[in-house]
């Protein structure tokens, strides 16, 4: 995401207005590419922001308050099963 917006900001840069030989078809067309490509960027933030908050209230919820999560019980789930497994085959 970052070298996309780097990569769109170098696009920015390029000084087309000034430049005699390019036909106005571009015009639209960069406008058009550079439309998309913000709006693509501004929901990949939005839904990595989301993410952050998701990850940041489930830490908070699992370590800070000490409650039941149902992440944190599927791992204890897990390991138990596999410590069962471990245990079962090291009789065999």
């Amino acid at each position: 995401m970052f070298i996309i917006t780097l990569v769109l900001f170098q696009v920015f840069n390029i000084p087309i207005t000034e430049s005699d030989n390019v036909p106005t078809l571009w015009f639209k067309s960069i406008y058009w590419a550079t439309l998309i490509i913000s709006s693509m960027l501004s929901g990949i933030m939005v839904i990595v922001i989301l993410m952050l908050y998701n990850t940041v209230s489930n830490i908070i919820l699992i370590v800070g308050l000490k409650q039941d999560h149902p992440l944190l019980h599927n791992e204890q789930e897990q390991a138990k099963k596999d410590q069962e497994s471990l245990e079962e085959e090291n009789k065999l």
